[in-house]
């Protein structure tokens, strides 16, 4: 919730990621494009978000089950290059939500919708 600029970016990586790879083919360069779910990292803590304490501490608590470790990220991505692979899903917690997207869209817009809201009825109540 919250953080459409951000999602919008991730989709826009991935587009020119794959015209590029398609333009470059001819040269024998391989674009590989990253997906990595979600990591351990300070995005939230450093995110330009207004979204209040509580709601920002609930999103961190909430995405902490479901966070990669950087280091086996980063490994996986070198050995994707290594491979000359163009296309990369690093999941690790996050492959329910993923399996869900995959098999219906709907549920998946509904899950989101019903987060947005229960985040944004918190920031309207504090």
């Amino acid at each position: 919730p919250m953080v459409a600029p951000y999602v919008a970016s991730k989709f826009a990586i991935v587009g020119l990621s794959e015209a590029l790879g398609a333009e470059l083919a001819v040269h024998d360069i391989k674009v590989t494009t990253i997906c990595p779910g979600a990591v351990k990292t300070h995005v939230i803590d450093n995110a330009r978000m207004s979204l209040g304490a509580d709601v920002t501490d609930a999103m961190k608590r909430g995405l902490e089950r479901w966070l990669g470790d950087p280091e086996q990220g980063g490994d996986r991505v070198v050995r994707a290059v290594q491979r000359r692979q163009t296309f990369v899903v690093c999941l690790g917690g996050m492959l329910p939500l993923w399996i869900t997207r995959r098999i219906s869209v709907r549920l998946d817009q509904a899950i989101s919708r019903s987060v947005t809201s229960w985040a944004m009825r918190r920031l309207t109540a504090s």
